[in-house]
Parts: C-alpha cells; structure tokens; sequence
C-alpha cells in the first residue's frame, strides 16, 4: 500500500483563493464571468487573489513570424 491520501483543511471564510486566467487575457463574455466568480468569492467571505492579464492579443513572438 503506497500510503493513505491526505487532504486539505476545508477552506474557512477568510482564507485566500488565487484565481488564474489564460495568459492571453479575456474580453467579453469571458472576462465577466471571471469577474462574477471574483465577486462571489469575496461575498462568500474568502479574500480571491485574480491574476488575471489585461493585454488582448499578447504572443509569444513578433505577429510577423507566425505563420
């Protein structure tokens, strides 16, 4: 038997949750959702850390040399 799993402590109200993006970053539909969940966090009493990009269009690379 390689061992018993162990668990977390269940999260408590006040504890923080990071919240991640693509690294892209969102717009729209997307981005309000991520927003909504953010809010809800908080209002359920936990501290969200977002991390989320703000730049559109962000590559890895000049647009010129992707083909």
């Amino acid at each position: 038997m390689l061992g018993m799993l162990q668990l977390p402590a269940p999260l408590r109200r006040g504890d923080r949750i990071g919240v991640t993006s693509p690294p892209a970053g969102v717009e729209g539909v997307s981005a309000e959702r991520i927003e909504f969940c953010v809010r809800w966090l908080r209002e359920a009493g936990f501290r969200p850390a977002p991390g989320i990009q703000d730049r559109p269009a962000h590559v890895a690379g000049k647009l010129g040399e992707l083909r």
